[in-house]
């Protein structure tokens, strides 16, 4: 199977005004990545945003249909703001609530799951009927994680996906400056589970992470190099994987 994870520079970032656009890339980027018999295709943690639930709800549906119409699973993050900024992130922002919006293609509705945790200290306060839920792609010929920025440090997370033999997980993260989630990458990647991630980045070319388990432990596959430039403002780098 053939999965594609995509760095997307900052323009319409945080901001709802920006998701028109950013949502007219992602159907195109699906058009062709369809040519490209890509299974499934993930997006950054808040690639979109919406300023309420019901804005999230419908457009979780307009999502899950470009998935069915093109017959690609999508994984797409999805922040709910209560106000937007209008520079690239360089502040944090409290009100808002982060999501991973996934159609599976053979489903009826599309995945709506919040984030559960955010750094490897507030994990702690996340319950572990929470920590051990499934968030898999089922339907592909391959078991898929999907989790949400900062989920990765979760150390019950990570231990559910190992028990549930999941053969990849897809991280939908937020920004790469400052990237630490290759460490956990590398810890899953150890524990037989191989790891990918999606991210905003203000480079090009930027680094696309990708680390599989290997008979020493792990494997560094990432790479600079992408298969598919979608756009300019936003730009979005596509990059493909095999899923042996």
């Amino acid at each position: 199977m053939k999965l594609a994870t995509c760095t997307v520079s900052y323009e319409g970032y945080h901001c709802v005004k920006g998701t028109e656009k950013r949502l007219e890339l992602l159907q195109k980027a699906i058009m062709e990545l369809k040519k490209q018999g890509i299974g499934l295709a993930c997006f950054p943690g808040g690639y979109l945003s919406v300023k309420s639930r019901k804005h999230l709800y419908r457009l979780a549906n307009i999502v899950d249909g470009i998935s069915k119409d093109r017959g690609i699973s999508i994984g797409v993050g999805i922040h709910r703001l209560d106000k937007d900024i209008d520079e690239y992130c360089e502040k944090a922002i409290r009100d808002e609530e982060c999501f991973a919006v996934c159609s599976d293609t053979k489903s009826d509705n599309p995945h709506i799951w919040n984030q559960r945790s955010t750094t490897s200290k507030n994990q702690h306060f996340v319950s572990n009927d929470s920590c051990s839920k499934p968030r898999t792609l089922t339907t592909l010929t391959k078991k898929i994680e999907i989790l949400i920025c900062g989920e990765i440090f979760n150390e019950r997370i990570r231990k559910s996906i190992v028990n549930r033999k999941i053969k990849a997980i897809v991280d939908l993260g937020h920004v790469s400056e400052g990237f630490r989630v290759h460490a956990a990458m590398k810890v899953l990647a150890h524990m037989g589970v191989a790891s990918f991630c999606s991210v905003h980045t203000k480079r090009q070319s930027a680094q696309k992470f990708c680390y599989i388990p290997s008979h020493n432990g792990w494997l560094c596959k990432s790479s600079r190099d992408y298969d598919e430039i979608i756009g300019k403002e936003p730009r979005l780098e596509m990059k493909f994987w095999n899923l042996n």
